[in-house]
């Protein structure tokens, strides 16, 4: 399966880049009724894990522009995060997702920069 994986074009990796980015934004702005959110903080592992796979993902649309795909993420989270606060969607901004987000997308950036021993 990784094997397939590798041979997906930039081009189609863009493709599959952009609907994700699309559906994590989209799925983070939709109106939510507060009994369908997990209690306390188990929401973040999702939070780490979707903006982790977003990197990868970019990473492999955009080769060369890790940096830019970090920070433009990054941002994006950020802005979700505001929106949700700002917009009358029943949900409310919070510092803990905006970390969770960081974390995956450091999670990302690492997994695919460290340096063999």
């Amino acid at each position: 399966m990784l094997k397939r994986i590798r041979n997906i074009s930039p081009s189609n990796f863009r493709r599959i880049a952009v609907v994700l980015t699309f559906s994590v934004a989209v799925v983070s702005l939709i109106p939510l009724d507060k009994h369908v959110l997990p209690p306390g903080h188990s929401d973040k592992l999702i939070h780490a894990l979707l903006y982790f796979v977003l990197f990868v993902v970019w990473h492999k649309a955009l080769p060369g522009f890790s940096r830019k795909v970090f920070w433009g993420l990054f941002v994006m989270g950020v802005s979700i995060e505001i929106a949700q606060q700002l917009l009358p969607v029943n949900r409310s901004m919070d510092v803990f997702d905006m970390a969770a987000n960081t974390v995956g997308l450091l999670a990302g950036y690492y997994l695919l920069y460290q340096k063999p021993d």
